[in-house]
């Protein structure tokens, strides 16, 4: 039986799906500039946002695509009642949805050097494809071993003494 390495961490995944509110990053707007990656632990290009949904105006119903019974688990859920845990139902009878404190909308964008429009949602996860925002290098995210990542290690770390190296002439540099 063959086995799937998964490259990432459970800790990872909870992050992923619901960071503090300290490490969320703000939906762009059409027109702002991010970085896409194609494929998993792929370079990032740079891309332009052509489209963002607008979640301020909250969901409706009638926003459902041909086909779809329910709203993007990603962006919304069911607004339940605290003590039956039913979900809480509007005048028509629908369920009322709300926003996730988290979204993880699709946004749509053009890649620089590549064809057409490109649909995706954030890369929250070390190397998994999709949109990323400007400083995504910097910012703090767990790693698989103990919440740790490059940046992290770098932002606690000393700075380094400087390497002497002997030139051929036989000075110290």
């Amino acid at each position: 039986m063959a086995t799937r390495i998964v490259p990432w961490s459970e800790r990872e995944f909870g992050w992923a799906r619901n960071r503090p509110p300290l490490h969320r990053v703000p939906l762009p707007r059409p027109a702002d500039r991010v970085w896409f990656r194609f494929d998993r632990f792929g370079p990032a290009v740079q891309a332009v946002v052509v489209d963002v949904p607008e979640l301020d105006r909250g969901f409706r119903w009638s926003d459902l695509e041909p086909g779809e019974s329910t709203p993007d688990a990603w962006v919304w859920q069911l607004r339940r009642n605290n003590f039956t845990g039913q979900p809480v139902l509007d005048g028509l009878g629908l369920p009322r949805v709300e926003l996730l404190p988290d979204p993880q909308p699709v946004i749509t964008c053009r890649v620089e050097g590549r064809p057409g429009l490109h649909s995706t949602r954030e890369a929250r996860l070390r190397g998994s494809p999709g949109w990323l925002p400007l400083d995504w290098r910097e910012r703090w995210r767990p790693g698989p071993h103990h919440g740790w990542t490059e940046a992290t290690i770098a932002n606690l770390m000393p700075p380094q003494p400087r390497r002497l190296a002997v030139t051929a002439e036989g000075e110290l540099v």
